[in-house]
């Protein structure tokens, strides 16, 4: 099982998605968030191949979800995440 690791910026987004959330809706997204960094410890490569090594998750929340760009180091078995965002703030439509 790999290790996940944020950066700043992605703790900083991951932050921003809760933020923005109303009261009620804030804990489902970080039930939303605790799954994807779960399923990124045990499938690192589950996320879209991007270009130079970066992946990308699609983590769903109906139409309010995010989206994780990530890389998989294989030596060090890491998932460093490097940015967390609202699917539309990044301009996807579900």
């Amino acid at each position: 099982m790999a290790t996940v690791v944020f950066s700043g910026a992605a703790l900083r987004g991951i932050e921003h998605f809760l933020g923005t959330a109303t009261a009620g809706c804030r804990a489902s997204r970080a039930v939303v968030l605790r799954s994807a960094a779960a399923l990124l410890a045990s499938h690192p490569l589950a996320g879209a191949a991007l270009e130079r090594g970066l992946r990308q998750l699609v983590i769903g929340h109906g139409a309010t979800g995010a989206m994780a760009v990530y890389r998989f180091a294989i030596a060090a078995d890491e998932v460093r995440v490097l940015v967390v965002a609202g699917q539309r703030e990044l301009g996807y439509r579900p």
